[in-house]
């Protein structure tokens, strides 16, 4: 899984093309409480305005291992977005793939 740390009160976006399938699952790990949404191409500038999101959104986790469709989406591209809303640095691990 690779591994960032985040800046306090900054978010990272990570592209991803598809699902080849309907189903991915998606697997964060991180040192502090961190938000973690899931954004199409075409909510992206929304998200950064106002935080709307339209796939998935798991406010203040650790600890997550979901399978989730993305049906909305099917072939298109998308985003993992994991947010530190802490004053301090947050390390995280993710991992995304279809299943």
């Amino acid at each position: 899984m690779p591994t960032r740390i985040l800046a306090p009160r900054k978010f990272t976006k990570v592209l991803y093309e598809g699902p080849e399938r309907t189903d991915i699952r998606v697997r964060v790990e991180s040192s502090h409480s961190v938000d973690i949404y899931g954004v199409s191409q075409l909510f992206l500038d929304k998200f950064k305005k106002d935080r709307t999101y339209d796939l998935f959104r798991f406010p203040n986790k650790t600890d997550i291992t979901k399978r989730l469709p993305i049906r909305t989406v099917l072939g298109g591209e998308w985003y993992l977005i994991i947010e530190n809303r802490s004053d301090t640095p947050v390390a995280i691990h993710y991992e995304v793939f279809d299943v």
